[in-house]
Parts: structure tokens; sequence; C-alpha cells
């Protein structure tokens, strides 16, 4: 025999003898002595298919809301250019060049600036104006905050209550992924 007629033969003989397995625990297994040793070769004498349940996207249960940036499929910088743009629509940016340059800097604070703007909607209105300012210490050389103003037509005692409830509710405790990089006030219009 040569190689040529055997080969085919084998593999017959071995698609034969071949099942795909399911995961389950749905297949009866026997006890079979195989020709060429004593040991047992487990081998199903029924084996069953079930069939696996389909998912639908709608079907899957997620959070009430996920940010648009943290779900799956998204790349990091495709993440990041939509903060950008959604911070870019949101706020108000002064010195916009400084500004996207300093978010680019600390990408950390994207997504703590999205969701700063909506708890300032909270507070102060949904449609109050916000800045986003690179301020600059005139005390440390070299050091740059960036800030996020709220703008108001409160009286200063009323901005500085609802600035105080705001700091004491939210930012107080959010404030630690800054990383003293960003602070929020107010500005009277």
């Amino acid at each position: 025999m040569t190689y040529e007629t055997t080969l085919p033969r084998t593999i017959e003989k071995r698609s034969q003898n071949l099942f795909p397995f399911s995961l389950h625990g749905d297949i009866d297994w026997s006890e079979k002595r195989s020709s060429r040793s004593v040991d047992i070769a487990l081998e199903p004498s029924r084996p069953t298919f079930p069939l696996p349940e389909l998912v639908s996207a709608s079907s899957i249960a997620y959070p009430e809301m996920i940010p648009v940036w943290q779900q799956p499929g998204l790349s990091l910088v495709h993440a990041s250019e939509l903060q950008f743009r959604l911070i870019e629509q949101r706020y108000i940016l002064r010195r916009r060049a400084e500004v996207i340059g300093f978010i680019k800097a600390y990408l950390f604070l994207a997504p703590l600036l999205l969701e700063a703007y909506g708890k300032i909607a909270e507070y102060f209105g949904p449609r109050t104006d916000v800045v986003l300012e690179v301020v600059s210490d005139p005390e440390a050389a070299n050091y740059r905050e960036l800030f996020i103003l709220v703008r108001t037509s409160l009286t200063p005692s009323e901005a500085l209550t609802l600035l105080e409830r705001f700091d004491q509710e939210w930012w107080l405790d959010a404030s630690e992924k800054a990383r003293c990089m960003l602070n929020i006030d107010v500005e009277y219009i």
C-alpha cells in the first residue's frame, strides 16, 4: 500500500469516531475497550447537541446608565475623542487650545469633567453655562490647574450656599479623582 491509499482510509476511519462534544452534562458515557491496549477508552454512546440559547443585545441587562465612552467595543482612542467632543459641547472653553492641551496631558480628568457637568446641572439648573479655564498659580512656578466656573446670576450668598451644598454632597468625595488638578467655583454674571 502506498501513502496515497492509506491516508484517505485513515482519515475516513478517524472521522467515523469523532463527535463534536457539548460542554453540558447531557452526554451518556459508556466504557469501550480499545483493541490496541487494555486501558478503558471512554466514548459517547449517544451524543446530544443542545442548541445554544440565542441572546439579543436588547436582552442583556446593563446598569441604568453607562457613559458612552465606557461601553463595550470602544477603543481608548475613540473613547477619548468622544469625551473631547462631549466636553466641547457642554462647556465653554476659555483659551480652547490651552484647555484641550491640559485635558490631553491629564486624561483622567475627562470622565470627571463629564460627570461634574451633570452634577452641576442638578444643583444649579440644566441651563447653567459652565466654563473651563486653565489657571496658573502666581505663587507656585509652573503650577497650573483646570477650573470649572459655574456662571450664575444668583446673589453671591445664594450661589455660595448652592456651591457649599454641591461640595458637601458630591465634590469633596469626587475631587480625589482629580488629583489636585481640577477645582470648581462660581462666576457671577
